[in-house]
């Protein structure tokens, strides 16, 4: 089975949900601007030291795997979901 950034994630996360983003960017060497139309993941999982280490392996993969320069990632604390309908911690 071909590996895809959807199987990926239901293998190595527990939750997950996707937007679809735009904006655009500048190239650093010739400062031209170009639209940016993008595909945006939010994974949920607890991480340490050997799943931090992952998440830098996996990005160089699929910065290969798409041919793109860079792909970004950011890792944040615990995130506190304040709703009526739920009251839980995430």
């Amino acid at each position: 089975m071909k590996e895809t950034p959807r199987t990926e994630i239901r293998q190595f996360f527990s939750g997950c949900s996707k937007t679809y983003p735009q904006g655009w960017w500048r190239d650093n060497e010739t400062s031209e601007e170009f639209n940016d139309y993008g595909i945006r993941f939010e994974m949920e999982a607890e991480f340490d030291d050997s799943s931090q280490d992952f998440s830098k392996t996996w990005k160089r993969i699929l910065e290969d795997r798409f041919q793109q320069r860079s792909i970004y990632m950011k890792l944040s604390g615990e995130v506190v979901c304040v709703s009526p309908w739920l009251g839980t911690r995430y």
